[in-house]
Parts: structure tokens; C-alpha cells; sequence
């Protein structure tokens, strides 16, 4: 059974924890990039279901949230495997803008 459902003004956030790494958290930290992007047309419940999915899809993201309540995303990502173009290029095919706030330096 497929079910749809239609933009409203509900609220919706939608978030992963990464899981448990292996090895020095110093070391894992320091690998890691976290990143906030403005993603200003949610509009609905599902919107942020599916700005999260696109973004936990790209190789190298380690956590990623998205919330209707203020329209961002968060992202902690390997910057050795992604960057922000290829996130945006993700919440994009996804059919959503997605800004890098003032966090991101490329």
C-alpha cells in the first residue's frame, strides 16, 4: 500500500545519530565537518523526511537532521569523501534549495 500525503503547515523534524565508531574520538572528530544549510522550501511533514534521506545518501555523511520548524539542515560529514556542493547537489535532486549558512567555508 502506497501512502501520500500533501504539504501542509505541520511541523517536522527528522534527524539520525551517528553510530558507533571505532577508534580515538579526538581523531574521529577532527575528520569530521559539520555543516548548517538554510533549506527555506519545506513546507510540509514529509519535506524534511526527504531532505534527510537525500543527504544521509551521500557517501562520507555521518549524521544528518532536517527540521520544518526552521527550514535547516544539519549535516556531520568526512570531508574526505563529500563536500558541500555534493550536498547541495543531493538536497537539490531532491527538489529543494539548499544555502550553506554561515558555518561552511566551501
Amino acid at each position: 500500500m502506497l501512502l501520500l500525503t500533501g504539504c501542509g503547515d505541520q511541523s517536522a523534524n527528522v534527524g539520525s545519530k551517528p553510530g558507533n565508531n571505532a577508534g580515538d574520538a579526538s581523531t574521529i572528530e577532527t575528520q569530521q565537518r559539520e555543516v548548517t544549510f538554510s533549506v527555506p522550501d519545506m513546507s510540509c511533514p514529509m519535506c524534511p523526511i526527504t531532505v534527510h534521506k537525500a543527504l544521509a545518501g551521500v557517501d562520507g555523511v555521518v549524521e544528518a537532521e532536517a527540521s520544518l520548524d526552521d527550514r535547516q539542515a544539519r549535516v556531520v560529514f568526512d570531508p574526505a569523501k563529500a563536500n558541500i556542493d555534493a550536498l547541495v547537489a543531493a538536497v537539490a535532486e531532491a527538489g529543494f534549495t539548499a544555502t550553506p549558512n554561515g558555518d561552511a567555508d566551501g
